[in-house]
């Protein structure tokens, strides 16, 4: 079995021998006549190749690994540096698993066993990043006709979790606010008094931060890769600074703004990465120590924007804006279930189809 491929626009020929698969280069350009030359020639080629008249290339090492690293060198020619590290980082999941594995080699089976595997640490939406890493390492492969089929095709994709938190109550919140010390009383207040995620959160800086006007800048996003832009382009936005919050701002100002612009440091005066640790060791002891029920820092987000939007001060695509979203729409599906209703004033006696 024999074929003509391309690559880097010059001619090959892929052989199978003896179950291997083997490419050898013709050194002519891929062009029309020199594409009808090697077809003429081909069957002479091949028997040439097998007779060992005409020696094989070294076969190249073509591992997950091998084309892990090729996939990763596209994205960096790219120039799309925190594409680039949120990529490296699951590659090396997958190189760990897979790296010194042909990829010819692995099977449907493996890629299902290995999404599992995830699935019972990781969620659905990051299970899904890791499948669109590894189905476009695939399909590296598949340009280079080395694999005729992308395993993924056969794989299905984790259904999107539905929301699942419970904001806090303003009485919850006060509690919150009266138990907790120092630094991280002040970030509780912020995350709950501005609704900020708590990536942006951990990459404010006090330049973000203009009390004259009472407004937070929000332009920039902290992950386990580093600080990068925001989660979209609607989400650098503008964040009132209510006065209630203010007091908890000048305290953390004497905190932090003498050893660094970001707002909130670690004990190395540096930001943090990510809110694991804080969450270990500071929001759940804050949380039993309220005798109130598991819930993520995360949460405090939630909370602004059903408090927002049970008060009834603002408009929907105010409040929308706040949160960075594009429009109300996931503002109302996302929290509607949460917002009281005005029961009790329904009038029982109105006749829907009453003349």
């Amino acid at each position: 079995m024999a074929s003509i491929y391309s690559s880097n626009n010059k001619l090959y020929l892929n052989i199978r021998v003896d179950g291997r698969r083997i490419r050898k280069a013709t050194g002519l350009d891929d062009t029309a006549n020199n594409r009808k030359k090697v077809q003429r020639d081909l069957p002479t080629l091949v028997m040439k190749l097998k007779m060992g008249e005409i020696s094989f290339d070294k076969p190249r090492d073509l591992t997950v690994g091998y084309y892990t690293d090729v996939f990763l060198d596209i994205i960096r020619k790219q120039n799309k540096p925190r594409t680039l590290k949120q990529y490296t980082g699951i590659a090396k999941t997958i190189v760990d698993q897979f790296g010194s594995r042909q990829i010819s080699d692995v099977k449907v089976s493996d890629v299902k066993g290995w999404l599992a595997d995830l699935l019972a640490e990781k969620t659905g939406k990051t299970v899904r990043n890791y499948m669109i890493v590894f189905r476009n390492i695939f399909q590296e492969a598949i340009f280079d006709e080395v694999i005729d089929k992308n395993p993924f095709t056969y794989v299905r994709t984790p259904r999107k979790e539905k929301s699942d938190f419970r904001p806090f109550t303003k009485e919850e919140v006060t509690q919150l606010l009266d138990n907790a010390q120092g630094w991280f009383k002040n970030m509780v207040a912020v995350l709950a008094y501005t609704g900020m995620r708590t990536g942006e959160i951990l990459a404010l800086k006090w330049s973000d931060i203009d009390f004259e006007n009472g407004e937070i800048h929000v332009q920039r996003a902290m992950s386990e890769f580093g600080i990068g832009d925001t989660k979209t382009v609607n989400s650098k936005r503008y964040i009132p600074v209510f006065e209630s919050l203010k007091p908890y701002l000048y305290d953390q100002q004497k905190i932090t703004a003498q050893h660094s612009e970001f707002v909130f440091l670690n004990q190395y005066k540096l930001p943090y990465r990510d809110t694991m640790v804080i969450s270990s060791n500071l929001w759940r002891p804050l949380l039993e120590k309220c005798e109130l029920e598991t819930r993520r820092l995360y949460d405090l987000r939630h909370t602004f924007a059903t408090n927002m939007l049970s008060s009834g001060q603002f408009p929907a695509m105010q409040i929308s804006r706040w949160m960075g979203h594009t429009t109300t729409q996931m503002l109302f599906t996302t929290y509607a279930r949460y917002i009281k209703s005005e029961r009790t004033n329904i009038d029982k006696s109105f006749d829907l189809f009453e003349n």
